[in-house]
Parts: structure tokens; sequence; C-alpha cells
């Protein structure tokens, strides 16, 4: 969509030229539009991160920065941005991954990448043993960036340490910088919803126009929504074992898990493994959806250990005197409250997973297609009018649960509120 915005012929400089304006656009091929491109796809992994470590945050503390007259500016800098430290850092590492392991936008921008280079290799060439190397160097990469996310950490608490229980924050107004914020959040909005829904009704009237199909489309749409719903279920099953096992047990076995979760976003091996292993493995639905799931685990274990951090531990202690085993007192205590968390951890890995295209194009099973696959095939030929149809669907379904989950849990939120 971008490049159709931004590029030769654009839509962009189709109206500058109806307007008699020589105004000549900067290429978008390259460094600078994979940079553009991929932050306008990824910053809402750090938005739902930390929207959900704001619904869970204890208001005490602004609060009591509020009575004591500090002013709105420092409570933000010394209150509210080191309570979503963990929030941040774990958007950030998300982000960062993906980033690195992201083939579509990098592909059709021209711009090298590693993940660009090892499926060429695997492709085109057929030369596994450097594609391995590549995945080995950019495995390493991964590895680094976790290290360094990893040592931002420090071991503040996140709940509350006194005795009663949390209550929701109130809504504050704010004033003059509202306008602001609209604006800003307008200018978000339209770059990243207004322009591309009006580019891709554009494509599909052209679409209609000269008579496009709709073939498969229906499948490409089952197999999707199948694949994302199943990835979601099983990283969520994993991450909150995993995540409570790194927040209520830290040891070096605990920190070890939680790290080898992390390097597994990374898991193009699998591909050699199925092959080597062969039928019924290779190219099944199974291998792929345990491929998403080691790819995607970052994410759930991201929001989910948030939601934790955040939840006194003394709840389950009093469980505990009352003569409950310790898995009912997690289970009794702590589970209910990290629902917010847990939301947050399904809809992110749902969103990811209908966008998955390496994993899908190395791992699938030759009749297994989705709406990404068709849109990066078209797309990748110029056909951009037959790539509407599969991205209006793929907008759809990918926005209409995320809202539905957004305004469910603004509208629990709210009900706390007046409560």
């Amino acid at each position: 969509i971008f490049i159709s915005i931004m590029g030769p012929s654009g839509f962009a400089d189709q109206i500058f030229s109806a307007l008699g304006m020589d105004i000549k656009i900067p290429s978008l091929y390259g460094f600078f539009g994979s940079t553009l491109t991929l932050s306008f796809l990824s910053f809402p992994y750090v938005l739902l991160t930390i929207r959900s470590a704001l619904i869970n945050m204890d208001p005490i503390l602004l609060e009591a920065s509020n009575v004591l007259g500090v002013k709105r500016i420092h409570t933000i800098v010394k209150v509210i941005i080191p309570q979503l430290r963990i929030a941040l850092i774990s958007g950030g590492l998300l982000v960062a991954l993906y980033t690195l392991s992201d083939f579509g936008a990098v592909s059709l921008l021209r711009y090298k990448t590693f993940t660009w280079s090892i499926y060429t290799q695997y492709e085109a060439s057929f030369d596994r043993h450097t594609a391995a190397l590549m995945s080995l160097v950019l495995f390493s990469t991964a590895l680094a960036i976790i290290i360094i996310f990893s040592t931002a950490r420090n071991r503040a608490a996140y709940h509350r340490s006194t005795s009663g229980s949390k209550r929701p924050g109130k809504i504050s107004d704010l004033g003059n910088l509202k306008w602001l914020a609209f604006l800003f959040c307008s200018l978000i909005f339209t770059i990243s919803i207004v322009a591309p829904v009006l580019v891709l009704l554009a494509w599909l009237i052209k679409g209609v126009m000269n008579g496009e199909n709709l073939d498969n489309l229906f499948k490409m749409s089952i197999n999707s929504i199948t694949l994302a719903l199943a990835t979601a279920t099983l990283v969520v099953l994993i991450s909150i074992p995993v995540s409570y096992l790194a927040t209520r047990h830290k040891g070096i076995f605990s920190r070890a898990v939680e790290r080898l979760c992390f390097t597994g976003f990374v898991a193009l091996a699998l591909v050699f493994a199925g092959a080597q292993i062969g039928k019924p493995f290779y190219q099944s639905f199974w291998i792929m959806l345990v491929c998403c799931a080691i790819l995607f685990i970052p994410a759930g274990i991201g929001s989910v250990k948030t939601s934790i951090l955040q939840i006194s531990p003394r709840l389950e202690d009093s469980a505990r005197t009352l003569g409950k085993s310790q898995f009912m007192a997690a289970a009794k205590t702590t589970l209910p409250l990290m629902k917010p968390g847990i939301f947050m951890a399904f809809a992110t890995v749902f969103l990811i997973t209908m966008k998955e295209l390496p994993a899908v194009l190395l791992l699938a099973p030759l009749d297994f297609h989705t709406l990404t696959t068709s849109i990066w095939s078209f797309s990748s030929e110029a056909f951009f009018a037959r790539a509407a149809f599969p991205s209006i669907v793929l907008l759809l379904i990918s926005a209409v649960p995320m809202s539905i989950i957004l305004l469910v849990q603004a509208r629990s939120s709210a009900t706390n509120q007046t409560n």
C-alpha cells in the first residue's frame, strides 16, 4: 500500500500532477521505506502491552504524587514510566525480534536482510548450507538483542506493597493538551488506517470493474483464522506457566526457560528438521503450528508477565494460609487477575499470526494457502487489484476480534470506575 502511494507513479504523484505541483517524493525503497513501514506495522505490539499495563496499574502512587503537589510531567517521568518499565521492555523486545525476522515488507521494498537472503538461498538456489549458516547468524543476533534487553530489567516491585486491594484509576482531564493528543492520534490513525483503507477500496473497485474473481478466498480466510486461533491458544497455554515461573520462582532455571522461549523466535531450523523427519510432519499443519507458536511465544510472555508482576504475591500467601495448595492458590487468586494480560496476549498473537508470511511460505502444506501468502504473491507481481480482496478480508478478520476485546475491556474498566 505504501509503495502504491509513495512509489513512482503512485497515488501521491498522480495527485500532485493533477494539482500542477512539481514535487519529487523521496524513494520509499531501501532502508528509509523499510523503517517507516515496519514502524507502522509493529507499533500496535507496544501499544497493546502498555495499554494492558496501564489498566492494571494501581493508582495509589499517582494519588500520592498529586497530594504531594508534584507536577504532571514529573509524575509521568518519575511514577508512570518506571511502572511501565517491563511493558516497555517486553514491547520493545517484541518489535526488535519481529523486525529482525520480517520478510514480507523488506522483500517488497528491496532491502536486503538476513530473512530475504535466507529465503532466496533456500527457494531459488536450494543451497541449504548457506541458508543454515545465515540462520545461525540471525539466531546469534536475536540472542544478543535478548541479552541486551534482559540487562535493562530491574528487581523493582510493580504491585502494591502495602495491605489493601487495588482500585481502578480515574480518567484524567488533559486540559489544553487534549488537542495536541487528538492531532497526534489522528495523524497515526490517518497514516496507519485511513490511507491504507482508501487505497484498498480503490484497488477493490478497480478489480471489480475488471472482473476479478474471488476463487478460494473463503478457504484462505478459514485457513488463516484456524492457524491464528490455534497458535494464540497454544501460546497462551505456554506463556502462563513460563511467566509465572519467571516471576514467582526466580532463579537460574526460570531465567534459562524464559530466555530459551525468546531465542526460539528465529525457528527456520524447523524446515530442515521437518525435511529430515519426513512425513507425516514435514509440510503438515502441525509443524507449521508448532513453528508459529515458537515464533510468537515472546508476544505472549510479554503481556502475561507484565500482568503477573502487577499482582501482589501476598494474595497467594493468604490463600496458602487458608489451606489451599500452591496450585489452587495461584488458580484462585492470581489467574483471575491476569485476565487483561491473557486477553492482550491472545489478541496480539492472533494479530501477528494472521499476518505471518515466512513460516507459512516455508512450512505450509502444498494445498494450504492463507490470506498473507496470496497478498504477497499478488503484490510481488504488482497485481494490486487482485491483492485488494484478500487484504480487505485480512483487515476485517484481524480488526473485528481485536476491537471486540478492547471494547469489552474498556467497558469493564469503565464499570469498575463507576462502582
